[in-house]
């Protein structure tokens, strides 16, 4: 029996950036193993949701750090392999004008709104007084701002097709030198900035801080993707070598 399959339809207002929305959708929601990456990743982030929420386990620093690493960790783990599952089918996306520009897009919008899930599982946690209401919103625009930005630079380095059924375990076989300094980038960046912020001013007025910045990144979005896309299109002969070698192994 043929289950019903969602077009994903609120999705048609937005043009073309609706249709790679769309087809971002399709890849982690259809796909076994991206499924069950967001699911683990959810089930992470709820874990430490909890801790921090009811318990005394994270203190200080360390309450700060998995506070931001609830938020991190759904960015890295959805951007880190930036382009590789595309790798699968580089050659029709990049026969059509300025497509990759606007798959780009989609995913900082896609991923953007991603950021919403852990912004609500850490609601307990402000709840009960765990941390400020301040902390959350600080790095729900810090995340999409600098730490995007930071990760958006891997669709450029790239050229390593992941396959669409590679375990969640087998994602660091994508990754360089480069690549993993980034992604460790996105980790601890953000956490000595907003502790340099702390002893500087005081924790309300570093979140506003981290708020100010995060806007700035998002309302340039359109101008650094540009960039980014248009120093992929400088490199595309040696990325689409690399992703049909890499498919065919």
């Amino acid at each position: 029996k043929v289950g019903k399959v969602s077009e994903y339809r609120f999705l048609n207002r937005f043009g073309e950036i609706g249709e790679y929305m769309r087809l971002e959708l399709k890849l982690y929601l259809r796909n076994k193993m991206t499924k069950k990456m967001l699911y683990l990743i959810t089930a992470v982030v709820l874990m430490f949701s909890l801790l921090l929420s009811f318990s005394d386990t994270y203190q200080g620093n360390m309450r700060e750090f998995f506070v931001l690493y609830c938020f991190i960790i759904c960015a890295v783990q959805g951007l880190s392999g930036l382009m590789a599952y595309e790798g699968n089918y580089i050659d029709g996306l990049m026969s059509r004008k300025e497509s990759i520009y606007s798959l780009l897009r989609a995913k900082y919008y896609l991923w953007s709104c991603v950021l919403i899930i852990p912004f609500l599982l850490m609601l307990p946690a402000v709840f009960t007084g765990k941390i400020t209401f301040l902390t959350c919103l600080g790095w729900l625009f810090f995340v999409p701002g600098p730490v995007y930005w930071m990760l958006f630079q891997l669709a450029v380095i790239n050229k390593k097709t992941l396959n669409l059924n590679a375990k969640v375990t087998g994602r660091q076989n994508i990754g360089t030198g480069m690549q993993n300094l980034i992604a460790a980038g996105a980790f601890f960046i953000p956490f000595i900035i907003n502790s340099i912020l702390k002893v500087v001013v005081s924790p309300d007025t570093a979140s506003l801080i981290l708020i100010g910045i995060g806007i700035l990144f998002m309302a340039t979005s359109k101008y650094w993707i540009r960039n980014v896309y248009h120093r992929f299109m400088k490199r595309r002969y040696e990325n689409m070598e690399g992703f049909r070698d890499s498919r065919q192994r």
